[in-house]
């Protein structure tokens, strides 16, 4: 839906609040502008990004979860062993279910629900179906 010009969204899932740049989105000049001032009294770093669903950050991360629940899902590893392959061979600072539980699990899953009635690229991996969420 259309936004009014002085609406600003911001991403802030556990983990992604404590960084020092915070995505925002917003419609207008005028709503950057008070975005930015806003944020940097805050001691935030604003970076403004394409108003869409997950912004950019919790799209990349929802994905890299829903891809631990593949691998977990094809018996490929388990999600203990998923976490620590992603802290130890890529420096993440926590694997994909690790985030899950930072975050949500029920939040992950409904932004890749969400996001997968229009692109199938984003439909949840079967595994999560476990999670009972």
């Amino acid at each position: 839906a259309e936004l009014p010009p002085r609406t600003i969204r911001v991403n802030t899932w556990p983990g992604f609040a404590a960084g020092a740049g915070w995505e925002m989105a917003c419609p207008s000049e005028e709503g950057e502008q008070l975005a930015r001032e806003a944020l940097k009294s805050l001691g935030k770093d604003p970076v403004r990004v394409p108003d869409r669903i997950g912004m950019i950050g919790a799209r990349v991360l929802a994905s890299i979860i829903n891809e631990g629940f593949l691998l977990m899902g094809e018996g490929a590893a388990s999600s203990t062993d998923i976490d620590l392959a992603l802290r130890l061979g890529t420096n993440y600072p926590q694997g994909p279910f690790e985030w899950a539980e930072q975050i949500g699990w029920g939040d992950v899953y409904s932004l890749l629900k969400r996001l997968s009635e229009t692109e199938p690229r984003y439909q949840p991996a079967a595994a999560w179906e476990e999670k009972k969420l």
